[in-house]
């Protein structure tokens, strides 16, 4: 029997008609972008899908089934099989770039077992694309319905709703389309909509009183790879960030409003997955461990004081910004070292003080300095990203960029570095505002942003900014290359003989990135035939 002709399983549709038997929702977490797909040869530890196990924790009269592209490499398949049971509505959440191909592949998946089952199982986009760009997110033909914010709520009311034939119309942060007759219709694909209407977002939600995650969705094994000691996970401990970062779209999303479970609720999280999962590394789900510093202590106290690492080796990481952590004492240092923090991510962005303050980063390079010397006494790695690619950023400012990174890498040993990555400014941001006032023309439909993608410096739609000319874009690919060499990372590398490549290489990497040579590079070139090849 072919894909099209697979009729709806009647018996499971006469199941359904019966109130006493759940109906079936299904969410699906797709690929982020191309090299995920390579976890198929090389298993890899991946985090596991929060946002949609946070929407599932509120769906606990529905039967949900958690649909992960990155996993299930027979993923089709899996969703067909779902929708031959003739669910409420299929969910998908999508960030901005690559992220949406996928999203679009599995909308079109539904809509083709729509149409060959003579079904009408909606599709509902949510995630930080479709609530920065509603309108255009609800104009394709493959989306029903877009979530706009916070989602759980929504989503929950939309199901109860649903499933009882109720008026959708007035749902709080929901956006849907109407036909002339303003009665909603859905899989617009052979009709004309009339009107879009995008409802009012709701109030953030009460962190502590969200539902507990119901980890049973997910085989948690394919989620941590038996080939590491290390057993992570992430959890979830706040969301939004009150800082005013230009290229940030927590600003919109979030509204500069940042909340938090307490540290009792955080702490009860992590007893659960240690217990449950053998979990022996937490990194938090958030932008910011620490805005209340006194709530970080509280959790690295409990941490110690319910003896974690003692009995479970327990370890962490958090996200800081400079400017909180430069008014810290060496007794805050010393509290999150005992409770297991190794990492702390810190976001500096930039070498130039002009462009830090241009951003909003609140921060000086001698700050940063200063921090990082801190740091440098405690068993806590400090792991820095940088940007470049600023409007109006000269090529002095770069290297004041390079030489900071080179400051901080001297006076800590323990330093760590992401790739230097070239801007993208997203929207909802300030800077996207600076780049369509500086020329940039933003796609007009839902594929146009497939490319925008600040996580794939190889795509060269990464440049289209009108202040970045071709040859500063290909020196920010070549940096981004021989930033990978700033550290150690590659210890971690499974590959005798590609360590010691590595290894013999790195010199000769580090002295291009400090003096900027970055003509004629044939290494570079061995480089991206490779990372396109992957």
């Amino acid at each position: 029997m072919s894909e099209e002709s697979i009729p709806v399983e009647k018996k499971t549709q006469a199941m359904q008609n019966n109130h006493s038997v759940k109906r079936e929702i299904i969410l699906i977490q797709p690929t982020t972008r191309w090299s995920e797909q390579i976890t198929t040869r090389h298993p890899l530890t991946l985090p596991i899908p929060i946002s949609l196990l946070t929407i599932a924790s509120y769906l606990s009269d529905y039967t949900v089934h958690i649909v992960d592209q990155r996993i299930d490499h027979h993923w089709v398949k899996t969703l067909q099989r779902l929708l031959r049971r003739n669910p409420l509505f299929v969910g998908i959440t999508a960030m901005t770039g690559r992220q949406i191909h996928f999203a679009l592949n599995a909308s079109a998946i539904v809509q083709k077992i729509n149409r060959s089952s003579n079904t009408k199982v909606p599709v509902v986009w949510g995630g930080p694309h479709a609530s920065l760009l509603a309108k255009q997110t609800l104009e394709h033909p493959l989306v029903d319905f877009v979530v706009v914010g916070e989602g759980e709520e929504t989503i929950k009311e939309l199901a109860d709703k649903m499933s009882v034939g109720g008026d959708l119309s007035g749902i709080a942060g929901l956006g849907l389309k109407f036909n002339g007759t303003e009665n909603y219709e859905h899989n617009s694909e052979h009709r004309e909509v009339d009107k879009y209407k995008i409802n009012p977002e709701r109030k953030f939600i009460k962190m502590d009183e969200m539902p507990p995650l119901p980890y049973h969705l997910l085989d948690m094994d394919k989620y941590l790879s038996p080939k590491f000691s290390c057993r992570p996970i992430g959890i979830p401990a706040s969301r939004g960030c009150p800082n005013r970062c230009a290229f940030c779209y927590d600003t919109t999303v979030h509204r500069s409003c940042w909340r938090a479970f307490s540290a009792e609720r955080t702490l009860d999280e992590i007893e659960t997955v240690i217990t449950r999962f053998g979990i022996n590394f937490i990194y938090f789900f958030e932008s910011n461990s620490c805005v209340n510093i006194q709530r970080i202590k509280e959790i690295a106290s409990g941490i110690i004081e319910r003896n974690y690492v003692r009995d479970y080796g327990l370890t962490w990481e958090g996200l800081a910004e400079i400017k909180t952590l430069r008014n810290v004492d060496y007794d805050f240092y010393a509290l999150l070292e005992k409770s297991g923090c190794r990492i702390l991510r810190i976001g500096i962005e930039s070498g130039s003080p002009r462009i830090l303050d241009m951003i909003h980063k609140d921060l000086t390079p001698e700050e940063a300095i200063r921090v990082n010397k801190q740091l440098a006494r405690f068993n806590i790695r400090p792991y820095y990203s940088f940007m470049n690619g600023f409007p109006t950023e000269t090529g002095s400012e770069i290297k004041m960029t390079v030489d900071l990174m080179f400051r901080l890498r001297k006076d800590n040993h323990r330093a760590q570095f992401c790739p230097i990555n070239t801007l993208m400014p997203y929207p909802g941001t300030e800077l996207y505002d600076t780049a369509v006032k500086s020329g940039f023309t933003p796609p007009e439909t839902l594929e146009g942003w497939i490319d925008i993608d600040s996580f794939d410096v190889m795509n060269k739609a990464n440049f289209r900014m009108p202040w970045i000319k071709p040859h500063r874009a290909k020196q920010f690919e070549k940096m981004f290359y021989l930033s990978l060499f700033m550290d150690d990372k590659s210890k971690t590398i499974d590959n005798p003989l590609l360590n010691l490549a590595i290894n013999a290489y790195k010199p000769i990497a580090l002295l291009r990135l400090r003096k900027l040579m970055l003509g004629l590079m044939p290494e570079y070139a061995i480089y991206n035939s490779l990372s396109k090849t992957l």
